[in-house]
């Protein structure tokens, strides 16, 4: 029993080892985060790429804005304001950080609506699943160890 214990442990750390190899390559996903997502015309938003290096562009889809995102400490940041003549409804904002693109949701309501939290994506959604995998590995290998290691306290 012990060396099945031994050869699954030996397993499910190889297995995260190689889930967490593959998830973080050169450079981490970016991530777009809006704030505020729920905006009405006149308001201010702010675009912030993570993890982007180097200055980025944001654009808005089926508009002509554009959007000069200067790096600063690790992130490229700007903002713009929404438009008078945008109707209500939700709009993509795209951004390009070197060979990256990463997106954010805004939605544009009609009057004085509620300005609620940040929301985002991430550009490499495979990396962020395979370090989800790898965290629930390490968690059994956890999980495996106490037990081996409560089997062998004396009561």
């Amino acid at each position: 029993m012990l060396q099945a214990v031994r050869r699954l442990t030996a397993a499910v750390t190889l297995g995260a080892g190689l889930a967490l190899a593959a998830a973080t390559g050169a450079n981490a996903a970016v991530t777009v985060t809006l704030t505020p997502v729920t905006a009405t015309a006149g308001t201010t938003v702010t675009v912030v790429a993570a993890s982007c290096s180097e200055n980025a562009t944001a654009t808005v889809k089926d508009t002509a804005l554009k959007v000069d995102m200067p790096v600063a400490d690790g992130q490229a940041q700007g903002s713009f304001v929404v438009p008078n003549e945008w109707r209500a409804g939700m709009y993509t904002i795209a951004v390009r950080c070197g060979d990256d693109t990463a997106s954010g949701k805004l939605t544009v309501a009609d009057g004085t609506g509620a300005k609620t939290g940040s929301g985002s994506t991430a550009s490499d959604p495979a990396a962020a699943l395979a370090l989800t995998g790898a965290a629930a590995a390490a968690v059994a290998v956890a999980g495996l160890w106490l037990l081996k290691r409560r089997s062998r306290i004396d009561v």
